[in-house]
């Protein structure tokens, strides 16, 4: 093959991964929520989206139920995960043998993984919380979320702390960190929560997701929002997305 040839395929081959890397979903202008749409189309065209702003006044505010089943976070105690970072968030894996599950009254959903969004992808009242962890817990194909929404002040949330004291090795880490995690000790002690029908809030954006949405916050430091914000600079959250006749219920 002469040198000219060479160049050409070169050249080809530089063009085809910069198209592949300008493809590929983020959280930039170029490659943002916008832009979903093109490779993932329910990211554009879905009626069933996620997150939404969750109201207590108004024409949207969720309806209180006394019909919704107590939420019940079971299994969740001392045990250990998997810290990646998987380009998009910081995300703690959990194993087959994990016996943390919810359960709501639709079966029993088993804890697979949770992660962070900054700012929080749910609003409440029209207002983002500095940050956001999602619980994804898994029934077969089904999904069930429980969202808690972080607001930042005062000391560092200890239970957390394991977790974003692995931040730097998860970087470097591909198959993940392992690090203790207790549960028992990351959601607030009542679970009074709002749910609706959603989706993903990442690409490919698939709805048939349960919502759970927490209406007590948990709290971390200004250095621990701090340190997330520093690995993920542009942000990792996606704009709220209209409810499209949905009704969001809240138990009492």
């Amino acid at each position: 093959m002469n040198r000219s040839l060479l160049t050409l395929v070169a050249v080809a081959l530089l063009s085809t991964a910069a198209r592949a890397q300008e493809h590929h979903w983020g959280y930039e202008a170029k490659n943002g929520p916008e832009h979903w749409g093109a490779e993932a189309p329910a990211c554009k065209t879905g009626t069933h989206q996620s997150p939404i702003d969750l109201k207590t006044a108004g024409k949207e505010a969720a309806k209180v139920s006394k019909a919704l089943p107590a939420l019940q976070l079971k299994g969740w105690g001392k045990t250990s995960g998997k810290l990646v970072n998987n380009g998009h968030t910081f995300q703690v894996n959990f194993g087959e043998n994990s016996t943390a599950t919810a359960e709501f009254g639709q079966g029993v959903f088993k804890l697979a993984q949770f992660h962070f969004h900054a700012l929080s992808e749910h609003k409440l009242n029209g207002k983002h919380s500095p940050m956001e962890v999602h619980f994804v817990h898994k029934q077969g194909d089904k999904l069930a979320v429980v969202g808690i929404l972080l607001d930042d002040g005062g000391a560092a949330n200890a239970a957390f702390k394991p977790v974003f004291d692995g931040f730097g090795k998860a970087t470097k880490e591909k198959d993940g960190v392992e690090i203790p995690v207790d549960l028992s000790k990351l959601a607030p002690r009542k679970l009074r929560y709002f749910t609706y029908p959603g989706s993903l809030t990442t690409p490919p954006c698939s709805e048939g997701v349960h919502w759970m949405v927490l209406g007590e916050k948990e709290h971390l430091s200004k250095a621990q929002v701090a340190a997330f914000n520093k690995a993920f600079p542009h942000g990792n959250s996606r704009p709220v997305q209209g409810l499209h006749g949905r009704s969001v219920e809240v138990t009492q």
